[in-house]
């Protein structure tokens, strides 16, 4: 009680003295402390406080005031209590200065009762008493262990008589209840908060955790922040890869462009403090506390930043960067708020080196698949068939598609070497069974070696055999271990078949030329032998002989020339328009002469147009196609050579009577040596036709025959004609 205001004291004169309700009786304020102690609600708690006190003492109004948080010299209203909507102007002192609230700061530091009254013309109690109008008022300290925090008030319109001493012990032990039921309330409130926060911290764990893409996580990071603390923003900086720039990579609730796009120095501003001593940083008025080392204060004041929060983004040995909590008015963040927001910082931080460890990985992937298809393009541009094996058991990776169709293997991926032998097999080249085991690619996975020109004939499940040449090496990994092999299959069939035919080609050229020299060669020395005794009939026959196999072999030779100039791309031609009737009709006499019983005929439209051709290259063809038809067809037989316009173009045609050609051999018989099986032992080394398209094709041309077994054959080919002509 006070003891300077003895005339204020309780039992003092002046007006009326029956409003208060004294004597109090313990049993009621027992039943009171009960019902606080009821509930674990703070605002329940403050609730049946004010209004049984109201009731209790009957005054006209009864508050709760506190300490502030933010303000050590000011009171925070937070209850009230009141007769006739009498606390409608309680809102005025919602905050009250220590300074201009006596009662309740002499009641705060004093730790006592205290009762006021007016008396006579004496000033008004100020503020509180005075704003909602007060005769009388009591004032009660809310103390919990030694520490006051706040004071219970009530108030009389009118003066009223004060209670006694035993009264305000009861009042007092009442206060000492409800104060203990305020901490309770609060404890019970900070648990359930806490509570909340750590359940919040799993599942923004849960939640980040969930995803795997930076830009993702951090904007969840910045979002959950924010929610976690129910700030008004809440943004991250992240630290450039020198480690020397902090910019901000996310954020929330931002509306400046400014702060969106702040960059800082490692050292400057508040992320520099972070960033130097690795611990959070409160700050209560940013725009004040500018001891910062060049603070961005033009973005911080646009944004209207207050308050803030600042912890690192760290691995213990690693700094990723700085998140910030803010708000654009003054709230006060405590201790608990920045270790809460460190151990959501440090679950951030492991999700962001899990995405970046991701995004490494994904990027590595892509460059290791780009890697793959470049070599695949590559491999698959390749004539030859190359295949990679990987591992100890030879598992395919990648085959081109060359590879793939020679050793008839479909899709081989995954497939491991032991897996495919059951599809292909393998032979050497006398025909014998050639060894898995020795198999080029088998050796260098095996044991490493390198194996070149190795020669075998794979036999596929299709029946077909192919000679190849396999070439292969291994490749090793870091630590020098052999980590697959790489092979390369040549199909050399083409070789084969190039080798036979010059075998073949050598032969019967051999047997060509052999056979007019001989006639030669014994016609002469018959000659120079026996010439005086042979008579002239026999002299002039064997000179016959020798002057047709010398035409023979000349056309073995000037054939032979003429395919080699053609292979050489050497063939030169001198065009001009040429009257393809009297070229056709100066070769077919010429030809008759040989025709040895054929019947040559020649059926050409009267207005046969001029063709731009090569006269002599022109009577090559003709000619060779007429020794052909003479060649094959039995004695008797008719010869028909004929020309038409077509499409265009001039077309010339020999038709024969002759054997024929299977359809399978139509397409060979204008390859080099190759003669239709069904010639048998016709004379000829198999470059005629060969000949034959190659200068059809130099004038522009096409040639092609038409043929059936048995029934005869016709060789067509085109010349361009004179432009002139088609004018």
């Amino acid at each position: 009680m006070d003891a300077n205001n003895a005339a204020l004291a309780p039992g003092g004169r002046g007006g009326r003295q029956d409003r208060a309700r004294w004597p109090i009786q313990a049993e009621t304020l027992l039943e009171v402390a009960g019902l606080l102690n009821s509930t674990l609600e703070r605002d329940q708690v403050l609730g049946i406080l004010t209004e049984q006190f109201l009731r209790i003492v009957g005054a006209d109004w009864v508050v709760v005031a506190e300490l502030a948080d933010d303000a050590e010299d000011e009171f925070s209203l937070v209850a009230a209590a009141s007769r006739n909507d009498r606390s409608r102007n309680l809102a005025a002192c919602s905050r009250m200065p220590l300074a201009r609230n006596p009662l309740l700061a002499r009641t705060l530091y004093g730790r006592e009762p205290v009762w006021m009254q007016r008396i006579g013309n004496q000033r008004p109690i100020p503020c509180l008493v005075d704003v909602i109008g007060a005769s009388s008022a009591l004032a009660v300290p809310l103390v919990f262990r030694d520490t006051a925090l706040g004071v219970l008030a009530a108030g009389w319109t009118e003066r009223v008589k004060g209670p006694s001493a035993k009264e305000m012990r009861l009042i007092q032990g009442l206060a000492n209840q409800a104060v203990t039921a305020m901490e309770n309330a609060r404890l019970y409130a900070a648990a359930e908060r806490r509570a909340a926060q750590v359940t919040a911290l799993f599942e923004i764990g849960r939640d980040i955790s969930a995803n795997l893409g930076l830009s993702e996580i951090l904007t969840s990071i910045v979002g959950k922040a924010r929610e976690l603390l129910a700030s008004d923003t809440s943004f991250l900086a992240l630290l450039s890869p020198d480690g020397q720039e902090l910019e901000v990579a996310a954020s929330v609730g931002l509306r400046s462009e400014a702060m969106r796009r702040l960059k800082l120095r490692r050292e400057q501003g508040l992320a520099g403090v972070v960033v130097q001593r690795g611990e959070p940083i409160i700050v209560d008025d940013y725009p004040r506390e500018v001891s910062f080392v060049d603070p961005p204060m033009d973005a911080v004041r646009e944004e209207g930043l207050i308050s803030e929060i600042a912890v690192p983004l760290s691995t213990g040995t690693d700094l990723l960067g700085v998140l910030y909590i803010g708000n654009r008015h003054a709230s006060r963040f405590h201790e608990g708020d920045a270790q809460l927001l460190m151990a959501f910082a440090k679950q951030a931080t492991i999700a962001i080196q899990n995405a970046r460890l991701y995004e490494d990985v994904v990027a590595q992937r892509e460059r290791a698949e780009a890697g793959r298809r470049y070599l695949q393009v590559v491999i698959d541009s390749m004539p030859e068939g190359v295949m990679l094996a990987e591992g100890a058991e030879g598992a395919f990776t990648t085959v081109n598609r060359v590879g793939a169709e020679l050793l008839g293997l479909g899709a081989v991926s995954g497939l491991s070497l032991e897996e495919r032998r059951l599809g292909v097999g393998l032979l050497s080249p006398d025909g014998t069974p050639y060894p898995w085991e020795q198999l080029p690619l088998s050796r260098s996975l095996s044991v490493g070696e390198v194996n070149l020109g190795a020669e075998v004939i794979i036999r596929r499940s299709d029946g077909a055999e192919i000679p190849v040449l396999i070439n292969s090496a291994p490749f090793r990994d870091l630590e020098g271990r052999v980590a697959g092999a790489v092979t390369v299959f040549q199909d050399i069939s083409r070789a084969k078949e190039a080798e036979q035919l010059k075998d073949e080609f050598i032969s019967l050229v051999s047997h060509e030329l052999r056979t007019p020299l001989t006639s030669i060669k014994g016609a002469a020395s018959t000659l120079l032998r026996h010439y005086a005794v042979l008579d002239e009939e026999t002299r002039e026959e064997l000179l016959r002989d020798v002057d047709e196999e010398s035409d023979r072999l000349h056309r073995l030779v000037e054939n032979l020339l003429d395919f080699s100039r053609a292979e050489a791309g050497a063939i030169r031609l001198a065009t001009e328009p040429v009257h393809l009737g009297k070229l056709i009709s100066r070769v077919v006499e010429e030809v008759k002469r040989r025709a040895h019983g054929h019947e040559i005929r020649v059926v050409l439209p009267p207005d046969l147009p001029l063709v731009e051709a090569d006269p002599l290259r022109v009577e090559q063809v003709l000619r060779n196609l007429l020794d052909n038809a003479l060649k094959y067809s039995p004695n008797w037989g008719e010869i028909a050579v004929a020309g038409a316009i077509v499409d265009g173009g001039l077309v010339v045609s020999v038709r024969d009577q002759g054997i024929g050609i299977a359809p399978e051999n139509q397409k060979k018989v204008f390859e080099r040596f190759q003669r239709a099986a069904e010639a048998g032992l016709t004379q000829g080394v198999g470059l005629g036709l060969a000949i034959c398209r190659r200068l059809v094709e130099a004038h522009g041309g096409r040639i092609w025959v038409e043929s059936e077994v048995g029934a005869g054959s016709t060789f067509s080919f085109t010349l361009p004609i004179v432009e002139e002509e088609l004018e």
